[in-house]
């Protein structure tokens, strides 16, 4: 006999309280690398809402309020597709594990919808039926929904450094500072100006040797860090690591940003859900899902650093 269970009002909170503890447990870390803002609709202008400001001068005695409006040009977020993982419970022991907090049933769910977190707002695709990842969609690496007429355009290509058959070296990421340097016009002490990154494991290596070339003294925690693919912060950038950075043949196509110049939409916060499928013989069914995009409000904002691997 196949199994059965009638999912009540207590299965249904049991399972969303659970889902949000596991997704405290297992926090998006690239969406606080962004400015985050709630959005409604089906687009929003996130230009006016972010765009850096310069002060204004009046007499003490003016009668005229300042009106310090954004001059940028409408940069948009469209209403995106949902990220979404869902399974059926067809056993006992898996109707167990969903109701449990500590178990790997639910956390695998969070996991997956956490992985479309990182690509939406990264702007790649995994390429079907391959273990790679291209730039695709919007977010900081994809494209840039600009105007009136709501139309994209993708990452410049003088914001790229190329490879010139090396990895990433302590001149190149200089360089790559410098750039981010003379386009910032905020103060030193504005945090939303820190620099972010996403590194492969082979970029993961090299900057441990940059380190050790420039005899940075690096603490145990640091070191245990960045060997352990762990988020960290170094030479004033917070790096993270993955290897689903996208790359082209053996070349790593690693992104640099300003914090303050990308933008995560979220429609609707990943929650969880537990039903009981009627065109599936009522069988209980698990599922996570919410809706976000992103987007860089200036192309000025990222940086492309190429990074040849093997060598």
């Amino acid at each position: 006999m196949s199994f059965r269970q009638d999912v009540e009002g207590s299965h249904r909170t049991t399972f969303a309280n659970t889902v949000v503890q596991v997704m405290n447990q297992n926090p998006g870390r690239i969406r606080a690398m962004t400015q985050v803002v709630n959005c409604e609709g089906d687009s929003r202008n996130v230009a006016d809402l972010l765009d850096d400001k310069e002060p204004s001068e009046a007499e003490d005695y003016s009668m005229t309020n300042p009106n310090n409006r954004s001059k940028l040009d409408p940069v948009w977020l469209l209403r995106p597709k949902v990220i979404e993982s869902g399974e059926y419970i067809y056993k006992e022991d898996k109707w167990d594990m969903a109701m449990d907090p500590t178990s790997n049933f639910t956390a695998s769910h969070v996991r997956a919808v956490r992985k479309g977190e990182f690509d939406r707002i990264l702007g790649i695709r995994k390429v079907q039926g391959e273990n790679r990842w291209v730039v695709n969609g919007n977010g900081i690496m994809g494209r840039r929904i600009t105007g009136k007429g709501k139309t994209g355009a993708a990452l410049p290509a003088g914001n790229t450094i190329p490879h010139d058959g090396e990895g990433m070296t302590l001149t190149r990421l200089n360089t790559l500072v410098l750039n981010f340097g003379l386009e910032d016009i905020g103060l030193e002490e504005d945090m939303t100006n820190q620099i972010c990154a996403v590194l492969s494991p082979f970029q993961r290596r090299d900057l441990l040797q940059i380190a050790i070339q420039t005899e940075t003294q690096l603490n145990a925690y640091q070191v245990d860090q960045i060997k352990n693919a762990r988020p960290t912060s170094l030479f004033g950038i917070d790096w993270m690591f993955s290897n689903r950075v996208p790359k082209e043949g053996t070349v790593r196509k690693c992104p640099f940003w300003r914090k303050a110049g990308i933008v995560t939409g979220i429609w609707e916060e990943f929650y969880g859900d537990l039903w009981n499928d009627t065109s599936a013989k009522r069988r209980p069914y698990t599922y996570v899902g919410g809706a976000l995009d992103a987007t860089r409000i200036e192309d000025k904002d990222v940086q492309i650093m190429e990074c040849e691997e093997g060598v």
